[in-house]
């Protein structure tokens, strides 16, 4: 008997708990060190990915929408120059399903605009902070974007409880980051 056919990969909400949780762990930490390493060119690529993110708005463009946006975060990531850093994220966003997170959108149709606008200005605040080569501040707006937009997110589009997120943030020992 062959083995053919598709297999789905079943993503628990512990394991998205877990993506989330290191996205808010490495993001704002690579966009620190962006903000420090970047260069003329990654600015202007931001800046082209951050324009065309805007006019993706629409239901039909989630797909590109979804492409954009991780190549911006991506972007982010190559611009600190840390490859080690670099691979990490690549592994968490792999194993973050954001394709179902646009797919679940097609459920909330009157709330795309509201969320793609304040995620491009969250985008735009990040950019601004790189720009003006601003560590602290491209690490705070980049912790507050996973924080804010992706955490309700996932409370709103995945259904994950509030406090299965609480849950891992605190086993990642974010309060003890906060202190020191």
């Amino acid at each position: 008997m062959s083995h053919k056919g598709v297999r789905l990969a079943i993503i628990d909400e512990i394991e998205i708990a877990e993506a989330y949780s290191l996205r808010l762990l490495l993001d704002p930490i690579l966009a620190r060190i962006a903000a420090e390493n970047r260069s003329t060119d990654e600015i202007k690529h931001l800046q082209d990915i951050l324009d065309l993110l805007e006019k993706t708005t629409s239901l039909d463009n989630m797909r590109d929408r979804r492409g954009l946006n991780r190549e911006f975060h991506k972007t982010i990531s190559e611009s600190a120059g840390f490859n080690t850093l670099e691979r990490l994220s690549e592994i968490v966003w792999n194993r973050f399903p954001d394709w179902m997170f646009y797919e679940g959108l097609y459920k909330e149709p009157d709330s795309i605009s509201k969320r793609f606008t304040r995620e491009d200005q969250e985008h735009r605040e990040i950019l601004k902070s790189i720009i003006n080569q601003n560590p602290q501040l491209a690490m705070d707006l980049s912790k507050d974007h996973i924080k804010a937009f992706m955490k309700e997110d996932l409370m709103d589009v995945f259904n994950i409880p509030s406090d299965v997120l609480d849950k891992m943030e605190k086993q990642m020992g974010f309060e003890q980051l906060k202190q020191g």
